[in-house]
């Protein structure tokens, strides 16, 4: 794992959601949506890779950059390419793209940004296949990026003063009650700035590659046959792996979102005690995809520190997905309870919590990117769902689920199976939302889970007796020797 410095660049499409969730049941338009995510991915790539930038990860319409400063290179070599990286990447993404004539016709992609500066860790997360950057600057980016405009860039005071004296120009402050409503969001009270993109400095060698991939991807945009474009059923065990443009799954299926709360607020955005949460977050990660891994699920990525998962019906595994996303989702909270309590002093004696959102119906899997780079990607109204059922619903320590995932436990507990009778129980609504939540910690859901097997097996038992009974008494016997089934 290795200790850096540098800029932490978030690119977003501010409505990939509306455009993706709009497109379901247009075969050929979610065919084309698709298409045209999997286009754009391979050109911002190109684009970062020209300018020095890695990619870390594309989460839906997210594209998470990181630029380091070379061990060789000058201060204003630096300065020239984070100028010349924002500058490409959102012509590229806002111009460029919108503008290849096989897409022109559909709705454009809006893009936004977010800017910051910072320490922060490198890490291949150890046998997990899967790399990330652990530091509060990509969280203060990423929180830059949710609140910009379309065609804006936000960056904080400590991004600005790496840029050179030109480049800094370009870049006005937010106005105050748009700048307290963003540092309430983040530890400390950096000053944010933000300029449009059009009116960032373009160099003449940044408008020739531009151009010429311009003519690239609208090559690429034309290659592609939408005929060629598959959505297969899931009937096994989803493997994200064996998934490309080409090659999709549409599925229905249960997608859990835990994501720690107040965790990067803990840590100052200057990057005091990033040692600490990198301890952490570390341990963490482990005790997220075991649980997933433990109730047979699929870890489909690590967003900072969130994690997002698929749980699907297949022949093999020991019971109801919805089950086992709900004893996944216990086991996170019982773990993240372990590891706060353990670091307490790391913590400065604060508690870290985590909100969890399940959504159960039917989306799209798929895996998108160049050759290098491909990330996998959950799309469509239910993990759309699942998204708002963490984000804007689960308070701490909190497992809230979308409508569809209630009428699904509600059909396990008519089936008496115990974990769902307990589940439904321990569900209230969200207001008028159609969401549904519970506190319910893993302990106390085993033991009323064990206590509701007791006592269907004595209802069971009871049934039997009573049937043995009528076989000998005769069909007249009293009716109330027979023991209704179980209901709570």
């Amino acid at each position: 794992m290795d200790k850096t410095c540098g800029f932490h660049f978030y690119v977003n499409i501010k409505n990939i959601v509306e455009i993706i969730n709009g497109d379901e049941g247009k075969n050929d338009d979610l065919k084309r949506s698709i298409h045209r995510l999997h286009t754009y991915f391979c050109g911002l790539t190109k684009v970062v890779r020209k300018y020095g930038g890695t990619v870390e990860k594309f989460t839906n319409g997210r594209c998470h950059i990181f630029l380091e400063k070379n061990e060789t290179e000058t201060d204003g070599n630096y300065k020239i390419r984070i100028n010349d990286l924002l500058v490409a990447t959102m012509y590229f993404s806002d111009d460029i793209f919108n503008s290849i004539p096989k897409y022109k016709d559909y709705t454009r992609f809006k893009v936004q940004a977010g800017l910051d500066y910072g320490e922060f860790y490198k890490y291949d997360i150890e046998g997990l296949d899967e790399f990330t950057t652990i530091g509060a600057v990509a969280n203060v980016a990423a929180k830059l990026t949710s609140f910009s405009l379309a065609k804006e860039i936000y960056i904080t005071d400590g991004a600005r003063e790496q840029l050179a004296v030109e480049d800094k120009k370009m870049f006005e402050s937010v106005d105050e009650s748009k700048a307290k409503e963003i540092q309430e969001c983040l530890k400390g009270s950096p000053s944010i700035y933000y300029s449009k993109y059009m009116l960032l400095n373009k160099r003449d060698e940044v408008t020739s590659f531009l151009e010429t991939i311009r003519e690239e991807y609208k090559a690429l945009a034309n290659s592609v046959n939408l005929s060629e474009i598959e959505f297969e059923d899931a009937r096994t065990k989803i493997d994200f792996k064996q998934l490309s443009l080409k090659k999709n799954k549409q599925i229905t299926a249960g997608i859990l979102f835990a994501d720690i709360r107040g965790f990067t607020k803990l840590f100052n955005v200057s990057g005091n005690n990033l040692d600490n949460l990198k301890l952490i977050l570390v341990h963490l990660y482990k005790k997220m995809n075991s649980a997933v891994e433990k109730h047979d699920g699929v870890r489909v990525q690590f967003q900072g520190d969130r994690i997002v998962a698929v749980f699907n019906k297949t022949y093999s595994q020991r019971c109801d997905e919805m089950v086992r996303m709900f004893e996944a989702a216990l086991e996170i909270k019982a773990g993240v309870k372990e590891i706060s309590d353990k670091y307490a002093d790391e913590l400065n004696n604060k508690q870290i919590k985590v909100g969890i959102g399940l959504c159960y119906g039917e989306f799209y899997a798929t895996c998108l990117g160049t050759r290098g780079h491909k990330d996998k990607l959950v799309l469509g109204r239910t993990a759309s769902s699942g998204d708002v059922a963490e984000d804007q619903y689960a308070l701490h320590d909190e497992i809230v689920l979308s409508k569809e995932c209630k009428e699904q436990i509600s059909k396990i507990a008519e089936e008496t199976l115990p974990e769902g009778i307990v589940i439904e129980e321990k569900l209230e609504p969200v207001s008028t939302t159609g969401f549904y939540r519970t506190n319910i910690d893993e302990s106390t859901y085993k033991k009323e889970v064990k206590d509701v097997e007791l006592e269907l097996r004595t209802v069971d038992e009871n049934k039997k007796s009573a049937i043995a009974m009528t076989n000998v008494m005769g069909v007249n016997a009293k009716r109330e020797n027979v023991v209704r089934p179980h209901r709570r």
